[in-house]
């Protein structure tokens, strides 16, 4: 199954929202000091939003945006790998 690639950024209850997408079945990677997040997975920004407990009532608070599979940047060989594995809009 192709994965869609998400940033997640949290405005409140980032511990939280972490913990919530530990419980997930998608893949993630810490970008911003433990407040943004790449994400792997299937569906939409609402499914991911869901999964990581951002909504009205709880003690997380957010966004989430979904990649369109077009990035650059100079950044760690680690998160140049982690996308090269998970970006499911790119061919192998």
């Amino acid at each position: 199954m192709s994965s869609n690639l998400f940033v997640i950024c949290f405005e409140s209850g980032a511990d939280e929202g972490k913990k919530s997408l530990e419980k997930s079945n998608f893949r993630f990677f810490p970008l911003i000091e433990e407040t943004t997040y790449l994400v792997a997975g299937s569906g939409t920004a609402e499914n991911i939003m869901h999964k990581a407990n951002i909504k009205k009532g709880s003690n997380t608070s957010g966004a989430v945006f979904k990649l369109n599979g077009s990035y650059a940047g100079y950044a760690s060989t680690e998160l140049w790998q982690w996308l090269n594995q998970n970006d499911g809009t790119k061919s192998a």
